[in-house]
């Protein structure tokens, strides 16, 4: 099931609120937190429920030896745990078998608990709340990376199973401003991208730079509005999800960019593999390891070159950036930003291009030796308006998230949020003619 798919949201997801408030109300707050669980297999098995099992036995697997690494502390567990993880998502990820949907969101999320488990930071270990903690149905498709140290707390609590009303029209608004991004914009973005990426290239200049401009409002509007409907959900239940986008197309330099773009990925790569590789505190080694940190970081995205190559470029820009910064140079906010945003925009060529030989191809275009413009492109100036308004948009205005953190929303905004949602699937129904709605970009993840 897709969050914006009507079978989610005429049947699935009403059916689970009334349940899990219905038993919260009668004060059966275990047996609501079980009916989650049992909720949240139920839709990871509608997308494929052999799968289930693979995310089953992953949970089991990693509760057990992280229960074992907690009582004896053993390093050798521990890398035996990480081994384990790793070796299943290299195998589903190489060997051709079909991907299980959200395996790496779910691995990296288990190696984080296996290695606070053997620093002694886990806490309200149990295998409901454990298994919960992992499967959780907002996040178990395409994250966020969630921590356990912020979500079996939540999980355990009592406050979690009482109604809370702000709680509830707070999920509601994120869910539908996730739904609009998505449906309104990032699908109607979707086939003016492929167009500009698709076998017949680029065309001239405009169409290369305005096809790569209309993919990454795509892509970014995709994943953060993933990212709002996931928390949305998640609020719903009186669960609160870290936030993962901070309007990073405004970000001043490429360190700055990776504080706001897949924030939960940044911390993970940050804190779990950066700081854990050796010689950090002598420059070159330090050096070494941005860049080893930022090419895993492009191949976890996908098995191919051009997530490698994605990665390298990133892990350059971070070199240049650092040694600009350690220079005493500086630039005016104008032009870091626009620096920034160009490199990003040129390091997403090969992120969405199908082969090395595409990107290159593509970034020829960019600098001008495409061919003639494209006569079928299926934009045209309704495209350019479109792109132009969402590009001022995202340079200028705050992202969603932070926007709605601190504020108190009432009943009145989840009504106007009600009818943004029901404008949403009337657009979704007239534009989806067989009412199947596309998949979220990072699904392939």
């Amino acid at each position: 099931m897709r969050f914006h798919s009507f079978e989610f949201l005429g049947l699935f997801l009403p059916i689970v609120l009334l349940g899990y408030w219905w038993l919260a109300a009668k004060g059966r707050s275990r047996w609501a937190l079980y009916f989650l669980l049992a909720a949240s297999f139920v839709f990871y098995a509608a997308r494929y429920w052999p799968h289930v099992f693979v995310l089953a036995g992953s949970i089991t697997f990693n509760y057990l030896i992280g229960r074992r690494i907690l009582e004896t502390g053993s390093r050798r567990l521990l890398g035996l745990g990480v081994a384990a993880n790793l070796a299943l998502l290299a195998f589903y990820k190489y060997s051709g078998f079909l991907l299980p949907f959200g395996i790496s969101f779910f691995t990296f999320t288990q190696i984080a608990f296996l290695a606070d488990a053997a620093e002694r930071e886990v806490s309200q270990l149990t295998p409901a709340t454990y298994a919960l903690f992992v499967s959780f149905f907002p996040h178990s498709i395409a994250g966020p990376i969630l921590h356990h140290r912020n979500m079996l707390d939540q999980f355990a609590a009592k406050a979690t199973s009482r109604w809370n009303e702000s709680n509830f029209a707070s999920g509601i608004v994120h869910f539908t401003i996730g739904l609009f991004k998505k449906v309104a914009i990032a699908d109607t973005l979707a086939p003016w991208a492929n167009s500009a990426f698709g076998p017949n290239g680029p065309g001239d200049l405009a169409d290369a730079w305005i096809g790569l401009i209309t993919y990454a409002l795509q892509l970014y509007f995709d994943f953060s509005g993933y990212c709002d409907m996931a928390n949305g959900l998640a609020l719903l239940f009186n669960i609160r999800f870290p936030r993962n986008f901070d309007a990073p197309y405004q970000a001043d330099s490429i360190v700055d960019f990776w504080r706001r773009w897949h924030i939960t990925l940044s911390n993970f790569l940050r804190d779990y593999l950066m700081f854990r590789l050796p010689g950090n505190r002598v420059r070159a080694t330090w050096m070494r390891n941005v860049f080893l940190t930022m090419l895993a970081g492009g191949i976890w995205h996908g098995a191919g070159w051009n997530f490698a190559i994605w990665g390298a470029l990133h892990g350059c820009y971070l070199l240049v950036n650092h040694w600009f910064h350690a220079s005493k140079r500086s630039l005016s906010p104008f032009a870091a930003r626009a620096l920034t945003l160009l490199a990003v925009l040129i390091a997403w060529v090969p992120f969405r291009a199908e082969t090395p030989q595409a990107a290159w191809t593509y970034w020829q275009a960019l600098a001008g030796a495409g061919g003639a413009p494209l006569a079928d492109s299926p934009g045209g100036a309704w495209q350019q308006v479109f792109v132009a308004v969402l590009a001022f948009a995202v340079l200028r205005l705050p992202a969603a998230e932070r926007y709605l953190e601190n504020r108190l929303i009432g009943l009145r905004h989840a009504v106007a949020a009600a009818l943004i949602f029901f404008f949403c699937l009337l657009l979704m129904r007239e534009t989806a003619l067989d009412l199947r709605p596309s998949d979220f970009i990072y699904f392939r993840f």
